[in-house]
């Protein structure tokens, strides 16, 4: 059974839960086993992605995140763990205005909130892309 690793960074607990719910219906309905780790603010979520014991196959980072948001995770993992920038989803209510906000590539966004099928599909393409190369 394939291993699935998603770190969720999110500080809205009711929106973390929603993803968590998408998630385990996801691995349930494709019958993978999910590694799930929930990471409130921007400096757990830098931590637990840089973590080398960890495998991200997709990380949704909420780019309004408290501490230290979004946009700067990602900055940091460019540097720190570049490998990972693929597996990254922003996730946010505003997402016309992250698209000119987001300094670094294009990156795929959802908008909240989102319903489990884009969530699916989303994951089914990042998996494709990545199961290969995941750390």
């Amino acid at each position: 059974m394939q291993r699935v690793g998603v770190l969720i960074a999110e500080d809205e607990p009711l929106v973390a839960k929603a993803l968590e719910r998408h998630l385990v219906r996801y691995a349930s309905e494709r019958g993978v086993a999910l590694d799930l780790l929930v990471a409130r603010d921007g400096i757990a979520a830098l931590r637990a992605a840089q973590d080398p014991r960890r495998r991200w196959h997709l990380i949704l980072l909420d780019y309004r995140l408290p501490v230290l948001d979004g946009e700067a995770v990602w900055q940091s993992l460019a540097v720190a763990r570049p490998e990972l920038l693929p597996r990254i989803v922003f996730i946010t209510q505003a997402p016309e205005e992250l698209k000119t906000e987001h300094e670094g590539p294009k990156i795929p966004i959802l908008g909240k909130p989102f319903p489990f099928e884009v969530l699916a599909k989303l994951l089914d393409a990042v998996l494709r892309r990545t199961s290969s190369k995941a750390r």
